[in-house]
């Protein structure tokens, strides 16, 4: 595993771990990230912030990356999702797996993307 991949695995843990700083220290300071919940995107950093703070406080999402693709300018990373409800009762598990996301990394701007 290169060590761009080690740092996201890293970054991933951080996020499921719930330790936003050290997720977000992973982007670009403009980044550009789908809002998957709302729709639109949101902007920089405290934008993703605010964003998985509203999330978080609605659903409990996991990502577990499955494999890693790619070096240097653009990695494709295939994961396997689950998203339980913070309010139990309402919703049982949605268990979203083989999304990918496209993370560009060492370009002037981070980004992300869906393709599922």
């Amino acid at each position: 595993m290169s060590a761009q991949h080690k740092r996201l695995q890293t970054l991933y843990e951080a996020f499921n771990a719930r330790n936003i700083e050290l997720a977000l220290s992973g982007m670009h300071p403009d980044v550009d990230w789908a809002n998957g919940m709302e729709g639109g995107i949101v902007h920089g950093r405290s934008g993703v912030r605010d964003y998985w703070t509203r999330q978080w406080q609605l659903i409990d999402p996991r990502v577990y990356p499955q494999s890693f693709e790619g070096d240097a300018a653009e990695i494709v990373v295939e994961v396997h999702q689950v998203v339980r409800a913070t309010w139990k009762a309402r919703l049982n598990r949605i268990n979203l797996s083989a999304a990918s996301f496209y993370l560009r990394m060492n370009s002037s701007k981070s980004s992300r993307s869906s393709t599922s």
